[in-house]
């Protein structure tokens, strides 16, 4: 499979390519170690980007699989990522898990995996700035699952080492409605108007407020909409 890097909105990847390059070398090396030829990497989904596309890092899916899964627009409820949402434990895949055997919640057949007869392994950790990723290996590989703590670490030190160097910015991790607010209150908008241009509460909009703030590493809404302005986020 062509290798595929995509950067992601909000996130300056496109200069520090020599990072992703390296990352996805050390998941595909990680992946043919294991017998798992299939893998990827994204930030964990989220409302406001809840896309495969707009959230992934690096994959050797071919394009046309990224843009099929994509299009299903599934991705934020596929079965695996809900499975990884309430747990920090990594999710061994095999073939009855997909097809529902285990229970009525994974009646819906995940479009993240395609593993036929053989296996897989999810799990999503977080980085030092508490940013959630999800890692999937998928292949024929029929056993795995006493080997999947080896994969793990070796994953979150090629996901560590791809962190430090790409050394994100905190407004980089800005959210689309952050972004959109912080604009917004710019122009002078009040939180009450805000709420009611985004058709939102304006208890959400003090909420993504509180948040943009916190990730500019400010201590007040003005002072947020200047580092913005100043950062040419907004």
């Amino acid at each position: 499979m062509a290798l595929s890097l995509l950067p992601v909105p909000y996130i300056a990847y496109e200069d520090h390519l020599d990072g992703l390059t390296r990352l996805t070398a050390a998941l595909s090396e990680i992946g043919q170690t294991y017998g798992l030829d299939s893998f990827f990497a994204a930030h964990f989904p989220t409302v406001d980007r809840s896309g495969l596309l707009e959230n992934l890092i690096a994959s050797n899916w071919t394009v046309a699989a990224q843009r099929e899964s994509d299009r299903l627009n599934q991705f934020k409820d596929d079965p695996l990522v809900v499975e990884l949402r309430g747990s920090i434990m990594p999710v061994v895949v095999c073939k009855s898990w997909l097809t529902g055997a285990l229970g009525e919640r994974r009646e819906i057949r995940s479009s993240l995996l395609r593993v036929g007869d053989g296996s897989a392994v999810g799990f999503a950790p977080h980085d030092v700035a508490g940013r959630r990723y999800i890692v999937l290996f998928a292949g024929q590989r029929p056993a795995l699952a006493k080997h999947v703590a080896c994969l793990v670490y070796e994953t979150l030190a090629a996901l560590d080492e791809f962190v430090k160097e790409t050394d994100l910015e905190p407004e980089h991790t800005l959210t689309n409605r952050e972004v959109s607010c912080l604009k917004w209150a710019a122009a002078g908008k009040s939180s009450a108007e805000i709420a009611i241009i985004l058709s939102l509460s304006e208890h959400t909009v003090n909420g993504y407020f509180k948040s943009a703030t916190t990730k500019l590493n400010c201590v007040s809404r003005m002072q947020a909409i200047a580092v913005a302005c100043k950062r040419n986020i907004i």
